[in-house]
């Protein structure tokens, strides 16, 4: 990817971090640096490229401080937000702030450089209490730039729906703001609630909607009419009771549910372009969602779910985080309390991060537990995630256990395993014999546990998004 401006000027750089820190450490003192706004002027005044709800509203505006939301964009989108506020101004904005969780500082490092954004730390907390500890942040900062210069314009990248009370907030308060958004869903959502936006061009997928569906129903793509069809069946799904949400857009949860509760099996579901056109046959005879169903989804890091193409549709039922654990590739057996026990530590080693993101809008758990070592914690976790995976509010996308093809690389070269290939009862003997040497106590009954410390042994560091 090429930078849009080069690299960014020391002085700059120092000057913008410099502000940073002095609002983010400065609390309640209400007054943003005087360096950071004049940092903020632009050369000549703009006027907003809005969607069409929106355009004429826009007023002239001679700052524009664009702050980024890490937890919901990444760096592949760095290059789409910053053209979308050159487009919205006229230039590319001098200083651009990312917040988000402490270890992207080191992992986004090159990418935050090369398109000259700041990155501010936010803590995370072992907790769902409202705020988010990333918006907060981002509102304070907001709020203390809207003090000390109310002239200025406010351009927040999130696809956070909690963003839009800030907007009108702001807005309430005489202050321009701008909702940075890459789906025409998130613009429909702001033109509804009254908010400013301008969406900026999300790259493509592979393959992207054009493609899947030229490859899917053999003839071409019309943009156009795409967005009829999307439109069409977003309006029954809400009907049908499968979508709640506004504005009435058809969503990948909405489409797996309806075909389950209509008995289509074997559909293709990613990306959602394609299960549109496919359910839009079926409205006419479609059954009312039943409101028993749930959706999961299962991811691997940052990947979205349709890149390991693994969904599924459960009942609420008793027993249900067993079923969705084991579905997942958990190897709980509650026989053995002891197994059960670990391999629900290993659910957590892996899902640390998307227990705080997913319970995030969850009103049902106030707080996430501490998973202890003791066998008898087994009872009570399971109660947990039956809570948590039966409320609707909480965003159902979790990560199975790890691959361990690249740990049992790294063994064998290391000289723990004979062969790569070797058996995997093999392979948890070496994994054991590394966290033998490594001091670190091994379990006794999982391997996806077992895996999980092995990895980060070999990365010799602690996992950062553990909350043990």
């Amino acid at each position: 990817m090429v930078a849009l401006h080069g690299k960014p000027r020391k002085a700059g750089s120092a000057l913008a971090a410099a502000a940073v820190a002095f609002l983010v450490h400065h609390k309640g003192q209400g007054q943003a640096p005087g360096a950071l706004l004049r940092s903020l002027q632009l050369g000549r005044p703009g006027r907003t490229e809005l969607c069409a709800s929106q355009r004429g509203t826009a007023r002239r505006t001679e700052k524009v401080a664009l702050l980024i939301d890490g937890d919901q964009i990444g760096p592949q989108w760095f290059e789409s937000v910053l053209l979308a506020v050159q487009t919205m101004s006229g230039e590319r904005p001098k200083v651009a702030v990312c917040f988000g969780a402490p270890h992207l500082a080191s992992s986004w490092k090159s990418h935050l450089a090369q398109h000259g954004i700041q990155f501010q730390e936010v803590e995370r907390k072992n907790t769902t209490d409202l705020p988010d500890p990333n918006d907060a942040a981002i509102m304070e900062v907001a709020n203390s730039i809207a003090t000390a210069s109310p002239d200025s314009c406010i351009a927040i990248a999130s696809t956070d729906s909690d963003f839009l009370d800030y907007h009108l907030q702001l807005k309430n308060r005489g202050i321009r703001s701008v909702a940075l958004v890459p789906y025409t869903s998130d613009e429909k959502r702001c033109a509804l609630s009254g908010v400013e936006s301008c969406r900026f061009r999300v790259p493509p997928s592979n393959p992207g909607f054009k493609e899947a569906f030229e490859a899917r129903f053999q003839r071409e793509y019309e943009e156009e009419r795409a967005q009829e069809v999307f439109q069409e069946v977003g309006e029954a799904l809400k009907e049908l009771g499968y979508l709640p949400e506004l504005p009435p857009f058809p969503t990948v949860r909405s489409l797996a549910i309806f075909f389950h509760a209509n008995k289509v099996e074997n559909v293709q579901l990613y990306p959602w372009c394609v299960a549109a056109f496919l359910a839009r046959p079926l409205l006419d005879t479609a059954v009312p969602n039943p409101g028993d169903l749930l959706f999961f989804e299962a991811m691997e890091g940052r990947k979205q779910p349709a890149a390991l193409k693994r969904w599924r549709v459960e009942k609420a039922k008793d027993g249900l985080a067993l079923a969705v654990l084991g579905w997942l590739g958990y190897e709980v057996l509650p026989e053995k309390p002891a197994s059960l026990c670990e391999e629900l530590r290993a659910f957590w080693h892996r899902n640390s991060k998307a227990m705080r993101i997913n319970l995030k809008h969850s009103k049902r758990v106030a707080s996430i537990p501490v998973l202890r070592s003791e066998m008898d914690c087994a009872e009570e976790m399971l109660h947990f995630l039956d809570t948590v995976f039966k409320d609707n509010a909480v965003r159902q996308q979790w990560r199975p256990p790890p691959d361990d093809r690249d740990t049992r690389l790294w063994l064998a070269r290391k000289r723990y395993l004979p062969d790569a290939e070797a058996p995997r009862s093999e392979v948890l003997a070496a994994m054991v014999a590394l966290l033998r040497d490594r001091g670190v106590e091994a379990p006794e009954h999982s391997f996806a546990l077992t895996l999980c410390l092995a990895q980060e042994a070999i990365l010799q560091r602690r996992n950062v998004l553990s909350r043990e």
